[in-house]
């Protein structure tokens, strides 16, 4: 709230800003002399709802942070309950998923961009994301049909550094078809992805209860990523959910 008082589209906007910042800022007194109002332009929210496509990925996001909620709630409780691991041992290998994950961030990024570059963006975006999730949903059934203790972390850890790879490709995602809204389209697929996990983190303690079993919550999340993996395919990531409009025109579509 303090910051969405606080904050301006442009230098020039913010109360008390002196010419010597805007100088320093830009070079020149104003941040920019090309003409376009400065004046902030509402999201045309009507309009991004009505498209199919953003929905497509609100879906696909709710879905894919069931499995990485996971992690950042229950993977340590899960190590020592549903793998018997000391909680030494925990300590060692709770670190695991997380470095497999910043690699698969790097690593997703540069095939995203090599695959769009070579099949085209609609393509490259989905052989990434939706590849990457569907391989780490195999992982988790596998780490629900096995027992051994070293294997299961093994599995879990490449299940999430691979399921990692997807988030460049959904990130650059929305900002292919949110085009000038980007922002607000990664804020809706964010805002849909934090609900799923909020009732992944609290379904998933009720669920072990239920049945005893830690295994069955592992087989859930794993429908709920491989759910993700489909609907990701069918997003087009080079269909703009608004064609990009001058700013006169903007004002229209907030209107719509």
């Amino acid at each position: 709230m303090i910051w969405y008082a606080w904050f301006r589209d442009r230098p020039e906007l913010q109360p008390g800003i002196s010419v010597a910042e805007l100088v320093e800022i830009s070079g020149k007194p104003r941040a920019d002399s090309t003409g376009e109002s400065t004046a902030h332009v509402g999201v045309p929210w009507g309009k991004l709802f009505r498209s199919p496509q953003l929905w497509l990925i609100m879906a696909m996001y709710w879905c894919y942070v069931w499995g990485s909620m996971f992690y950042l709630t229950w993977f340590p409780t899960y190590l020592v309950k549903g793998r018997g691991l000391t909680e030494a041992e925990m300590g060692v290998y709770a670190a695991l998923p997380f470095i497999l994950g910043a690699t698969g961030n790097v690593v997703g990024g540069y095939l995203c961009d090599r695959l769009s570059r070579r099949f085209g963006l609609a393509k490259g975006r989905r052989i990434v994301g939706a590849g990457s999730l569907f391989i780490s949903a195999l992982f988790l059934v596998g780490v629900a049909t096995t027992t051994g203790k070293m294997s299961g972390v093994l599995l879990l850890a490449l299940g999430f550094g691979v399921m990692d790879c997807m988030l460049p490709a959904a990130w650059a995602m929305c900002l292919d078809i949110g085009g000038r809204f980007g922002g607000a389209v990664s804020g809706a697929m964010n805002t849909a992805g934090q609900a799923g996990g909020f009732v992944c983190t609290v379904l998933f303690g009720y669920l072990v209860k239920a049945f005893g079993d830690y295994d069955v919550p592992i087989f859930i999340i794993a429908g709920m990523v491989m759910i993700s993996a489909w609907l990701f395919w069918r997003i087009d990531a080079s269909k703009p959910l608004i064609q990009e409009a001058s700013a006169a025109e903007f004002g229209k579509l907030q209107a719509t």
